[in-house]
């Protein structure tokens, strides 16, 4: 059902430059995660959770499609 919805919206382009960068940030989100932890503290947790997975995807998003430039990196990733 999720699949139909997404191919009817035609959104396959924006799918597809986000499934370019997918395995980096799943290498790369740890080394974010950790360092925006240990620097943000929210005295609400709901909005820590939520803040850290926002701010740790798009963080590690910019990074990898940054390191993409680099011609050695580049065929890694």
């Amino acid at each position: 059902f999720i699949f139909l919805g997404f191919k009817n919206l035609n959104v396959n382009h924006s799918l597809n430059s986000f499934s370019n960068l997918a395995l980096g940030v799943y290498l790369f989100h740890p080394i974010f995660l950790e360092k925006l932890t240990s620097i943000l503290n929210f005295s609400n947790l709901f909005i820590q959770i939520t803040f850290l997975a926002l701010a740790t995807f798009i963080l590690t998003a910019i990074f990898v499609y940054l390191i993409r430039f680099i011609p050695f990196i580049k065929k890694y990733l």
